[in-house]
């Protein structure tokens, strides 16, 4: 009699903790379908406690989560963003993506405004050494490698992600 109660309260439990995701999921607009996304991209300012985030979907294109006054409208789009946490050593920013491609990668930095704040100084010496060159002031793919953390996709994980920091500046 113990063994079909405890059975029968797993069952319950289970059935509701998954009910509730597909409820939630088809009550709110903060779900978008997983396997849709193509890349995402997270700004982690201050604290951590706000996060700017943008995402390019097939089905929904891109959005993000800040209004026309640039204020913060709403959580993240994926659970993925907004689970992530600022690291404890960095005071200043921290940008955080996740991409499907090389190519997806190339089209944040074409929607990206923030991103420059992290290469200042790169940019200002190539338009220093080369400025005859119109694409001396654009950020590259090589630029993200060599200044953030960048991990390729691997078997297990179809992502490619990049995290970049900056340190607090004090003036």
């Amino acid at each position: 009699m113990k063994a079909l109660k405890a059975i029968t309260i797993s069952i319950i439990s289970l059935a509701s903790l998954g009910g509730g995701f597909e409820l939630n999921r088809l009550l709110t607009d903060n779900y978008l379908e997983e396997n849709d996304v193509e890349w995402e991209s997270v700004w982690i300012l201050g604290e951590g406690q706000q996060n700017i985030c943008s995402i390019s979907h097939r089905k929904e294109g891109v959005k993000n989560n800040i209004d026309d006054r640039g204020q913060i409208t709403r959580n993240c789009f994926t659970s993925w963003a907004q689970n992530l946490k600022k690291n404890k050593e960095n005071s200043g920013a921290e940008w955080i993506v996740r991409a499907r491609s090389e190519d997806s990668v190339l089209g944040i930095l074409g929607t990206e405004t923030f991103y420059e704040d992290f290469f200042d100084k790169r940019r200002e010496e190539a338009s220093v050494s080369d400025s005859s060159n119109d694409d001396s002031g654009k950020i590259t793919f090589q630029d993200l490698k060599e200044k953030c953390d960048y991990k390729e996709k691997t078997d297990k994980d179809s992502w490619i992600h990049i995290k970049c920091s900056k340190p607090q500046t004090t003036s």
